[in-house]
């Protein structure tokens, strides 16, 4: 595979070439997209610690939260969805999980936590050991 390269005046460099003279792209550093939802939540904590007291300041934060779980709910239908086979053919291995998942949360009251990270090494086995 050749060496990517960029027309920078009248000269080729490459990446690192480039990087090194202070012109950074995005695929050199992963940490790139993530900075503008970085700076944006950011500014709303400091936004939300000076206007806390305020009603119409509230009334917004009470929106964005009716927003996020909207958009959380939608995620776990479309989830359900995919799982039950209503689009197609049944996941087996996902709703296996997802009840071994709900029994433990409800009949033991296991930790969160444990409970999701054991899903998904379940489902990092299940899914790329067993394809």
């Amino acid at each position: 595979m050749p060496k990517q390269t960029y027309q920078l005046r009248d000269y080729q460099t490459t990446s690192f070439e480039r990087s090194l003279a202070g012109f950074a792209l995005p695929q050199d550093s992963p940490m790139l997209p993530l900075l503008p939802s970085a700076l944006i939540v950011l500014a709303m904590a400091l936004l939300f610690s000076r206007f806390r007291r305020s009603t119409g300041f509230r009334a917004v934060f009470d929106l964005l939260n009716a927003c996020v779980i909207a958009v959380l709910l939608n995620s776990a239908i479309h989830l359900i969805v995919s799982s039950l086979g209503l689009g197609g053919t049944v996941d087996w291995t996902a709703l296996l999980i997802f009840a071994g998942s709900f029994w433990l949360l409800f009949r033991y009251k296991t930790n969160p936590l444990y409970v999701m990270a054991s899903s998904g090494l379940l489902g990092l086995i299940f899914y790329s050991v067993w394809p």
